[in-house]
């Protein structure tokens, strides 16, 4: 059906932002809170959808440009009440040629973006687990050496036995029969 013929039916059965859908031929009832996407199912989105809608309005373009003056006026006319109308019912209607190149192009600007992003993000991970490996390393050679010299442990190890448990047993801050209990 075309969009002129369909024109004095979805007229007719305009009812405050809902329309039936089968004034287009179908079965669903379309309102304006999107229940049509639900019958139908998911739509898709993505680049392959907008790249399908671009061809779509192109197609479209040059199937009214084909017509006369006289003809492609009452098609554009029809055309323009159905957009309304969808839009009415809350359908977003992507249409235009140029705003859809425009979402294309964001669409690329921000994969690539992130792919940088991404590329980035890796890297700086990559020299932080080298420079990790290195200190390791460099810490490890030197216990070794200091090893092999008899020397003594570190500090941290020497100090660990005049620290009071978790238990509350030992010193730490004095407490027990020095406190009279």
């Amino acid at each position: 059906a075309s969009a002129a013929s369909l024109l004095p039916t979805l007229q007719e059965n305009l009812e405050f932002g809902l329309f039936s859908e089968k004034a287009r031929g179908g079965a669903a009832e379309v309102g304006a809170d999107g229940g049509e996407a639900a019958v139908k199912g998911k739509k898709k989105t993505g680049k392959k959808a907008l790249e399908t809608l671009l061809k779509q309005a192109k197609a479209n373009e040059e199937r009214l440009k084909q017509l006369d003056e006289a003809e492609r006026k009452k098609v554009k006319e029809a055309e323009d009440w159905e957009t309304s109308l969808r839009r009415a019912a809350g359908e977003k209607v992507r249409d235009d040629p140029t705003l859809i190149k425009k979402a294309l192009k964001r669409r690329e600007a921000k994969k690539a973006a992130s792919t940088k992003a991404w590329a980035a993000r890796t890297a700086a991970m990559e020299e932080a687990k080298a420079e990790g490996k290195k200190v390791f390393q460099s810490s490890a050679k030197e216990k070794k050496k200091a090893k092999k010299r008899g020397a003594p442990k570190d500090k941290k190890d020497k100090d660990k036995g005049d620290k009071a448990g978790r238990g509350g047993e030992g010193g730490g801050r004095g407490g027990g029969e020095a406190r009279g209990g």
